[in-house]
């Protein structure tokens, strides 16, 4: 009836490479169906699978492997090329591409034009360092398109991840968490930052995903650890703003930062932060390998500002205050490497309201761009 069994050892290859070395299998065949299941080596990590072809052409595959590449799934090549696949998986390490790789559970089908869902249970990791733990995700791909939406933990602090990446447009990461200082930390971008709601969103530029710009929007949050330039205000004794550098740190109502990076290189288009203590504008750049820090910035205690000042458009929010007779201000610069960081300020002056329009500096802090960013120009209207 041509119903067999076989028994291979040997190397299975797929479009002429290697797919699994050193390897025992059995195979059934006969009656429109095939089947093969045994052990091997895939990538060198030992393997356990099953595959099997349906009589409608389509396959299932199920495995447990310690290293398992998905490129050629996602690029519908390989042994189940221009069928559909049925897949469950679960792996020590699946390359998804030069960066991102996963660790857990993976299933979902593939139909024939290469257009799929997955499902993946484990851990997200970039350049081998988890990104996102305990993550429940949902995988578009197929037809130049490719999605990713779910939830997870970075950093310890709960997520909701969406990556949206098209062959016509910028990819998009952003994450959206009710713990913006567990997760900027989970991130490596600050330590500094207790509690808040967070909104990230990267845009990429190009394919390696090196070159990106950021945009971070954040809520009712605590500043820890606070720069020097507050402490220049601590002998003021102005009410609540020991509060800056002393137990639970500065309190802001919002902030946001907008970066651009390009490789190593960060620059810092625009960071501001208003809360009921204190106002804070800064711009520079920040080298990742050399750790070479240059940044500028104005430092405001918001309670000393008059109540007719109404709203700021540099701080995002209204600042009020009852004293009439002027504000404090310090001007500053933080250079040198981040082990090793230097803190020049201007000293403590009064500003008479009717210069507050200046208080943030179109003079000082536009000459400070200039200096830092010479003819670039930064983007400052960022995605929203």
């Amino acid at each position: 009836d041509g119903v067999g069994t076989a028994n291979f050892l040997g190397t299975m290859l797929s479009n002429d490479k290697p797919l699994i070395t050193e390897s025992n299998l059995i195979m059934r065949f006969g009656k429109g169906t095939e089947q093969i299941k045994g052990t091997g080596l895939i990538d060198g990590g030992e393997a356990e699978f099953s595959l099997g072809r349906n009589e409608d052409n389509s396959w299932n595959v199920e495995g447990m492997a310690q290293v398992l590449d998905l490129r050629p799934f996602r690029r519908n090549k390989g042994v189940s090329t221009g069928s559909s696949l049925f897949f469950d998986f679960t792996a020590d390490q699946f390359v998804v591409d030069d960066t991102i790789t996963l660790s857990g559970q993976l299933t979902g089908k593939r139909d024939q034009d290469g257009v799929g869902t997955a499902n993946f249970l484990g851990t997200m990791l970039s350049n081998d360092k988890p990104l996102i733990t305990e993550s429940n995700l949902i995988m578009r791909f197929g037809k130049g398109t490719e999605q990713i939406k779910g939830t997870g933990l970075i950093g310890g602090g709960e997520v909701e991840f969406s990556f949206d990446g098209q062959v016509d447009a910028s990819p998009e990461v952003e994450i959206v968490s009710g713990n913006a200082g567990r997760v900027l930390s989970g991130l490596g971008v600050t330590d500094a930052v207790r509690g808040g709601k967070m909104r990230l969103k990267n845009t990429f530029n190009g394919s390696d995903f090196k070159s990106y710009d950021t945009k971070i929007d954040l809520e009712k949050f605590r500043v820890v650890e606070a720069p020097r330039a507050l402490r220049a205000f601590s002998f003021l004794s102005l009410v609540g703003l020991y509060s800056l550098v002393e137990g639970d740190g500065t309190a802001f109502r919002k902030g946001q930062a907008i970066l651009e990076t390009r490789g190593p290189e960060v620059k810092i288009v625009k960071v501001r932060a208003s809360g009921d203590a204190v106002g804070v504008t800064m711009l520079g750049r920040y080298n990742r390998i050399s750790k070479k820090v240059d940044v500028s910035g104005n430092l405001v205690p918001v309670n000393q500002i008059s109540n007719f000042l109404g709203e700021l458009p540099i701080l995002g929010g209204l600042i009020a205050g009852t004293d009439k007779s002027g504000v404090f201000v310090t001007q500053f610069k933080v250079t040198g490497t981040s082990d090793n960081l230097k803190t020049m300020l201007d000293p403590v002056t009064s500003v008479a309201p009717g210069v507050l329009r200046d208080l943030f500096s179109p003079n000082w802090l536009n000459r400070e761009e200039e200096r830092l960013f010479g003819n670039e120009k930064p983007n400052t209207n960022q995605p929203q």
